[in-house]
């Protein structure tokens, strides 16, 4: 269970997404999957996604003290990517004891609020589903809307 894994799952939702909202479009006028930006541990998210929604991954590594434990996963949305991030790595610092998190984020910018709160329902459900350790599910609980 690594980040590119969460990737392949978020770029395969993405697709389902767009292809069940848009069914009079050719796939050739579907949305392109937006790059995604890999954030790791002690960077920022690039200023361009700042006032953009966006969906995200987090990796939370195991405790130091628990390496045969496998990482856990948290999937969020958020239009202020560095200040959502910094307050995942605050908390994340204070809670592990450790000098500095050591989260690792994976960002991909979406076309609305709406769009990232839908598409974070189905990724957190999704991951689930295949057997990431998620550290919240709440938000799959969430209705999907257009």
């Amino acid at each position: 269970m690594t980040l590119e894994g969460a990737a392949e799952v978020l770029a395969s939702i993405f697709r389902g997404y767009h292809s069940s909202s848009s069914n009079s479009l050719p796939p050739s006028l579907l949305p392109s999957l937006p790059p995604f930006q890999r954030v790791p541990p002690g960077n920022e998210p690039s200023p361009s996604l700042e006032g953009s929604a966006c969906l995200y991954v987090l990796l939370y590594p195991p405790p130091s003290s628990a390496l045969l434990t496998p990482p856990s996963f948290y999937v969020g949305e958020t239009e202020s990517a560095r200040q959502r991030l910094a307050q995942h790595r605050a908390t994340h610092k204070k809670k592990s004891r450790i000098p500095e998190s050591d989260l690792e984020a994976l960002f991909v910018p979406v076309a609305s609020k709406t769009e990232a709160r839908n598409l974070e329902a189905l990724l957190i459900n999704a991951l689930a589903r295949r057997g990431f350790p998620l550290s919240s599910e709440a938000d799959g609980r969430r209705a999907v809307g257009r």
